[in-house]
This record gives structure tokens, C-alpha cells and sequence, in this order.
């Protein structure tokens, strides 16, 4: 063989082995896509969960304690005796409560983003993969059906 000529097959294996190289290097980013995402998901459902705490910790100290006072002072104003006070701080106590966790659990739900890009990404990849491979951009049935029932599931966020 001749110093100047190359083997058959040189330039099959050099592609080969910077496929592979991407490839490794795609698995990874996604890796740590999928892993910020979940952290960050972690982070919100944190924070949701402290303002739920904070939420019950309002019921049980603030509700009995300036309630009882107040009903005490306005007992027989208005014609309404000190218990339908405390009822009435009570409701109000109560829907305060109700509509800081509901506040809450819509910012948490419309923030969740649950892997979404990292499931967009990966999709992306497996497309790109059909073309390398020379089955072209047409997608096979099963990965057609999955992607109608993606698009049926329902979305994660609530409209703002």
C-alpha cells in the first residue's frame, strides 16, 4: 500500500466516531436540561408549599384570637350578637385564606413546566436522528399516535 492512499473505509470510520461524539454530547445537554428543569419545578412547589403553610398558620393564630376581641366590643351592634360576629370573621378569616392557596396553586401551575423542553428537545433529536439514519422526515404511525394524544392531553398552565 502506498503512504499516500487511504483505507477503504478511513473517512466512514472518522464520521462514525464524530457521530457518536455528538451524539454523547446531546445526551448530556439534555441530561442537564432535564435536571435544571426539575429543580427548578422543585423550587416552585417549594414555594407553593410554604405559602400553603403560611396560609393554615394565618387560620389557626390570626382566627380566634382579634376575632374573639372584636365580637366582644361589637356584641348587640347592628342587632348581632357576639357569636354571628365570630362567624362573620370567621368567613371573611377563611376566604382570605382560600384565596391566597388558590393564588398560589395558579401561579405554581401556570409557572410548572414539567420537562417541557426537555420532551420538545428530545423530539427534535429523534427527528434529526430519522433524517441521519435515511428514513426520512416522515414520522411512523406509533410516533404519529403519540403525538395526537400529546396534543390532546390537556395543557399544564392556566391562561393568564
Amino acid at each position: 500500500m502506498k503512504p499516500d492512499e487511504k483505507p477503504l473505509l478511513a473517512d466512514l470510520r472518522g464520521e462514525f466516531q464524530s457521530l457518536a461524539a455528538q451524539l454523547r454530547e446531546a445526551v448530556m445537554l439534555r441530561g442537564e436540561l432535564a435536571r435544571l428543569e426539575v429543580q427548578e419545578d422543585l423550587r416552585r412547589a417549594r414555594r407553593l408549599g410554604v405559602i400553603a403553610v403560611l396560609a393554615g398558620i394565618l387560620i389557626f393564630a390570626a382566627f380566634p384570637l382579634p376575632a374573639v376581641a372584636a365580637a366582644e366590643l361589637l356584641d348587640g351592634w347592628a342587632g348581632i350578637a357576639s357569636w354571628g360576629w365570630l362567624l362573620i370573621f370567621a368567613g371573611v378569616l377563611l376566604f382570605t385564606a382560600l384565596i391566597a392557596v388558590a393564588l398560589a396553586w395558579r401561579y405554581f401551575r401556570r409557572r410548572f413546566a414539567g420537562l417541557q423542553e426537555t420532551l420538545h428537545e428530545l423530539r427534535e433529536d429523534l427527528l434529526l436522528l430519522r433524517e441521519w439514519c435515511g428514513k426520512g422526515t416522515e414520522p411512523e404511525p406509533a410516533a404519529e399516535s403519540a403525538a395526537a394524544e400529546s396534543k390532546d392531553a390537556p395543557a399544564l398552565t392556566d391562561s393568564p
